[in-house]
């Protein structure tokens, strides 16, 4: 594909990334599909099929007006796997699990300070809500997840 080709093809993905509705957004997502199909580009054609439902997530949960520009990216997630290595990196060996639940745990406890907040933080329960919906929609699922594990008082209280 040439340069130019590459730059098209980003441009009309950003901007179907940025449509708000999972089935406009879908639908841009398959007409870019069936361009590079068309022009014989099929290593990016597969690539942009085998992904599309992943990466079109913040628009099914309805969330994307609200999370789009935070959430859209995993940057936030790369940052705090960096942190997490970069405290961790001097540890010989963990003994058990228990014992890397512990040091992950204190090493999030030290490195929350520097975390920077996610923008329109105060909508995460709508996000929850979203979330328990898709859950509850699972058959089977795999991880067992309680709601009552998780410290969700904060969130209720702003609402």
């Amino acid at each position: 594909m040439s340069k130019e080709d590459k730059l098209v093809y980003r441009a009309r993905l950003q901007k179907a990334y940025h449509i708000p509705d999972y089935r406009d957004a879908k639908a841009e997502l398959l007409s870019i599909k069936d361009d590079l199909e068309a022009s014989n580009q099929l290593k990016a054609m597969k690539s942009l099929e085998e992904g599309m439902e992943d990466t079109l997530t913040i628009q099914r949960l309805a969330i994307a007006k609200e999370f789009g520009q935070s959430l859209r990216t995993t940057n936030c997630i790369e940052n705090l796997n960096s942190t997490l290595g970069r405290l961790t990196r001097n540890v010989c060996s963990w003994n058990n699990s228990a014992q890397v639940h512990r040091w992950m745990a204190l090493t999030l406890m030290y490195a929350e300070p520097t975390l920077q907040t996610i923008p329109n933080h105060q909508h995460l329960l709508k996000l929850r809500k979203a979330l328990m919906k898709v859950r509850a929609r699972l058959p089977n699922p795999k991880i067992p997840f309680s709601p009552q594990r998780v410290p969700w008082t904060y969130l209720q209280a702003q609402q």
